[in-house]
């Protein structure tokens, strides 16, 4: 639930629309017949019910939008009548979006993204500079490692752009999260309505500590990692192999993991053995504390892919930070 913490000054109002009194108090509100509101000021009317969740009260609100509190309050009034719903729960000492509100708001919410975007399309066009707002997701390493350097090149030579990032190691919703690029390591894709571009192969290798090695080890033929503590990605957890050298291995399963970060971290500590991006632990095996086991024999290779919504008017933006992530990957990939 998203929640409006704070105490609204103007808890109850009595005021004329429409040629009819209406009057709010707490939730109790009664409605002669629904308002029919014009499409613009249904945009206003949202904008303001967004400022009011983002605020936590009528008065933040009214002052973000240089309105009054109580202008803000018959903005709301006038919304939920015409629309027949409670949007907001008003009590003495905090508000809340009802469960009519929450759904409203989520389906308002891409439109208004929209609009935003479609703003910063006509500046870009007219300025010739790129402006605007842009969020992208990738998987948590990868990200540190190897977008955010490009995110940081790109916002050197557009000091006008705000770039929001969401590092996580899972599957984000574009339309829900409003996210406007995503990267991420698959050895294919799920079907998510998504347009985009595969930018090259991220070897995977299998992989143990020494520490493990010396305490379960020596594996020096395929099939001794049959019995070897198995580390796992859930993803791919109703597998339960891997295919090294042409043979297909099924280790005792020993933990099961949600992401990669925590599956190398598990490598690390010595708890088994792991088939992780070779990138994320070259250090380690530069250094000799980790160790690859039949180095070229594991047939697994994740992609790299960039993917975006589908749009009929994609921004200039979008578009022109598309174009240097690939370029930047594509490179760091050798692809």
């Amino acid at each position: 639930m998203i929640r409006c913490v704070g105490v609204e000054e103007h808890h109850e109002e009595n005021y004329i629309h429409e040629d009819k009194f209406i009057k709010t108090t707490n939730t109790n509100f009664t409605y002669e017949k629904n308002s029919q509101m014009s499409s613009l000021d249904r945009l206003r009317a949202v904008e303001v019910l967004l400022a009011v969740v983002e605020g936590g009260s009528f008065s933040a609100a009214a002052k973000k939008l240089g309105l009054t509190p109580g202008a803000v309050s018959k903005q709301i009034a006038n919304l939920e009548e015409h629309l027949g719903h409670c949007l907001i729960h008003r009590t003495t000492r905090s508000m809340s979006l009802s469960a009519e509100g929450e759904k409203y708001l989520e389906l308002c919410q891409p439109l208004l993204h929209g609009f935003d975007q479609a703003d910063a399309t006509m500046m870009n066009l007219k300025t010739g500079a790129l402006v605007g707002r842009i969020k992208i997701s990738a998987p948590i390493v990868f990200g540190r490692r190897e977008v955010l350097p490009l995110l940081f090149d790109f916002m050197e030579r557009w000091p006008d752009v705000e770039v929001e990032t969401l590092f996580e190691d899972r599957w984000v919703d574009l339309v829900e999260e409003r996210v406007d690029l995503v990267v991420r390591l698959a050895r294919e894709l799920p079907d998510l309505n998504l347009v985009g571009k595969c930018l090259g192969d991220y070897p995977s290798v299998l992989a143990a500590s020494t520490s493990y090695i010396n305490a379960r080890g020596p594996f020096e033929r395929i099939e001794d990692l049959k019995g070897c503590d198995g580390l796992m990605l859930r993803a791919r957890s109703s597998e339960l192999t891997w295919r090294v050298g042409g043979q297909l291995v099924r280790p005792r399963l020993k933990l099961v993991m949600g992401d990669l970060s925590s599956l190398v971290e598990a490598v690390r500590r010595g708890l088994g053995i792991a088939a992780v991006p070779k990138a994320w632990i070259q250090q380690e095996l530069n250094r000799g504390k980790l160790v690859e086991l039949f180095p070229g024999k594991l047939e697994l290779t994740r992609k790299v892919w960039l993917l975006r919504k589908e749009s009929t008017y994609p921004t200039q933006l979008v578009d022109n930070m598309a174009s240097h992530l690939e370029q930047g990957l594509r490179q760091e990939l050798g692809s």
